[in-house]
């Protein structure tokens, strides 16, 4: 039976604060007639923390992971596990290393000052979480190992969170300071 933890708990907490902080750059953002797209962007980024409450607080990652080891074992592969483990994060690793590069390529290049340069570093924190939901999801031994017996997981989960709710910070006091008379 999965049980939600005290520490999922205020991890649902710690995504919901984040979430509001990014739906309220996202009000900022179009009371203070940013562009559009930086209001659509913050907006985007709480829905994303929302769904991450809805993941943990639901648990549907661990219901995820249930279901695949009852895929495996019902399918006789549960003993192979660990090679079809090893082939699926060298491909993830591919994958996100891919995207990440042709992402950060595209999107440096128009960072023009302090809120873009926030709203960069949030959108790239949010898709270290994906790749981070992702390996947990792998649960391959040597992964879990540096995820679980390092504390890596809460690390980076916590880390990425107040890296994104710290950008939405930054974001509201730079548009409030844009808009007071020099």
């Amino acid at each position: 039976m999965l049980e939600l933890s005290a520490i999922s708990l205020v991890g649902v907490l710690f995504y919901a604060v984040t979430a509001l902080f990014c739906a309220v750059s996202a009000r900022f953002a179009t009371r203070a007639r940013q562009p559009k797209a930086h209001a659509i962007n913050w907006a985007l980024v709480s829905l994303f923390f929302v769904g991450l409450m809805a993941l943990r607080g639901l648990l549907i990652e661990d219901w995820i992971e249930l279901t695949m080891r009852t895929a495996l074992r019902e399918s006789g592969s549960y003993g192979d596990r660990r090679q079809i483990q090893k082939v699926v994060a060298i491909i993830l690793a591919l994958i996100a290393t891919g995207a990440a590069t042709f992402w950060l390529m595209r999107s440096y290049k128009k960072i023009r000052g302090q809120r873009e340069l926030a709203i960069f570093v949030a959108n790239f924190a949010c898709f270290a979480m994906v790749g981070l939901i992702g390996f947990r999801l792998l649960s391959l031994h040597a992964i879990d190992f540096v995820l679980y017996a390092l504390k890596v997981n809460w690390i980076m989960d916590a880390g990425l969170t107040v890296l994104v709710g710290g950008c939405a910070a930054v974001y509201v006091r730079r548009v409030l300071s844009a808009k007071r008379p020099a």
